[in-house]
């Protein structure tokens, strides 16, 4: 369903505050009104999106972003020019990071730090998380998923970061490990190093820095390591409210080559060939003959109420030219089914984000969390106005010179080409806004607010 824009008097706004998320501001509410001159809540014009472009029409613009409250879900897409990392504040204030942005060098170039580069990413991440947890008066992580292990998720390693809190000769922080160090998290769960077992990643920089980490917090502060499970439906869970909210679910949908059918809790099947096919004799095995790194990430599906949203990490149809067993999207998308807003694929990179994955899960918000000048390729633009042509697309960076290939009909389904987005989705999960944050300093101002859409 295409959103509306909706025309309500001054005095039913105190009746949005009660039926939303609450706040303390009467001027800058959670749920704000964006006018819609001349139209009612039944009308749809031929443009839905004409009003309010820019998404300035609206009391929180030039505000910070209203606290979260209980029942309402906050989705945080958080912009450092690093690398993924979403936030998640769940109804009942269960708190939840899925990957953790820390690339430190690239092969192409960085489209520039948010909101700068004196800081690690994890130095920004952590203070922009810890003042979402003064809202909730949670003081910890629940979860931290980390979908794959590349540094633009997890973290570079270098023997030159700083010592871990064991001390020297143990691990050094940095990403996921940082992270690990200076927040409190209850448990970390990632898609496991042991597949595909040729590539011996627990003794790969990256992966043998984290379980250092992860092991000594086991030790010391009690933190709890799993392994994803694709099918599962038990892995993240609410932890401080779970009976007030029964309609709200995380489905893990795929990770390593397995993916949930969509039939019961945990039923999977496998989507590569076996393990015993993989040619790894060849110089590049590993990104060509064998799943890619890429391919293996782990991808969930969030829900509440009537609202869906997906994140899938790097996921992928690499190799869909010479080996079509490569192609993760297609399984995924007929697990996954209609969402109302989803993160890219991939940064949205050529390879990802094909016509049937976008067209099956017809999302209302497309996300991409860019970090470098192919991002989004001109490829995946060009695919995006036949697949989804009423969606509406937010970029957290973009290099000007990449969007002058791009054409007309996809920047036209631009909103923002940079900040941070929050997705609200109120109580119950019946509508949601977008919240543009500006990403240049630390303030969590809000620049343009997109909605309600309305879901479906």
């Amino acid at each position: 369903m295409r959103r509306k824009t909706i025309e309500i008097l001054i005095v039913l706004i105190a009746c949005v505050f009660a039926g939303a998320c609450s706040s303390s501001e009467p001027d800058s509410p959670a749920f704000p009104v964006i006018n819609n001159p001349g139209g009612t809540e039944d009308d749809e014009t031929e443009d839905d999106n004409n009003d309010n472009q820019d998404g300035t029409d609206n009391p929180a613009v030039g505000k910070v972003l209203d606290p979260w409250s209980e029942g309402c879900l906050d989705i945080h897409t958080i912009n450092t020019g690093r690398g993924d990392c979403t936030f998640f504040i769940l109804p009942d204030g269960t708190q939840m990071l899925v990957d953790m942005a820390s690339a430190t060098a690239s092969s192409h170039d960085f489209v520039g730090f948010k909101p700068d580069g004196l800081h690690t990413a994890a130095y920004y991440i952590r203070r922009y998380i810890k003042k979402c947890m003064e809202w909730t008066g949670n003081d910890k992580l629940d979860y931290v998923l980390l979908t794959h292990w590349h540094a633009d998720h997890v973290g570079t390693y270098s023997g030159s970061n700083p010592d871990g809190s064991a001390g020297p000769n143990t691990y050094t922080r940095g990403g996921v490990t940082e992270i690990l160090d200076n927040l409190t998290v209850t448990k970390v769960i990632d898609r496991g190093y042991d597949f595909p077992a040729h590539q011996d990643l627990a003794n790969s920089n990256i992966v043998a820095n984290y379980i250092k980490c992860y092991q000594y917090h086991e030790q010391t502060n009690g933190l709890v390591r799993e392994v994803f499970r694709a099918g599962a439906s038990d892995q993240f869970t609410l932890q401080r409210n779970p009976a007030a909210y029964g309609d709200f679910v995380i489905r893990n949908v795929s990770v390593n080559g397995n993916v949930w059918t969509g039939d019961g809790a945990g039923t999977t099947s496998y989507i590569f060939i076996p393990e015993s096919e993989f040619d790894t004799s060849s110089d590049g095995g590993a990104t060509e003959a064998c799943p890619c790194e890429n391919s293996l990430s782990a991808t969930i599906r969030l829900s509440y109420g009537d609202f869906d949203y997906y994140t899938g990490g790097d996921a992928s149809n690499n190799g869909s030219g010479t080996y079509s067993w490569k192609i993760t999207e297609t399984a995924i998308a007929n697990a996954v089914g209609q969402v109302e807003a989803m993160k890219a694929n991939h940064h949205g990179s050529h390879d990802a984000n094909g016509e049937y994955l976008l067209s099956t899960m017809d999302p209302q918000v497309l996300i991409f969390q860019t970090w470098n000048d192919e991002h989004p390729h001109v490829n995946t633009m060009n695919r995006l106005p036949g697949s989804i042509p009423d969606a509406d697309v937010f970029i957290t960076n973009l290099d000007a010179s990449l969007r002058s290939t791009y054409p007309s009909a996809a920047t036209e389904m631009f909103r923002s080409e940079s900040g941070h987005y929050v997705i609200r989705v109120a109580p119950g999960g019946a509508e949601y806004y977008v919240y543009v944050l500006e990403d240049d300093d630390e303030s969590m101002d809000v620049t343009s607010v997109f909605g309600p859409y309305t879901c479906r």
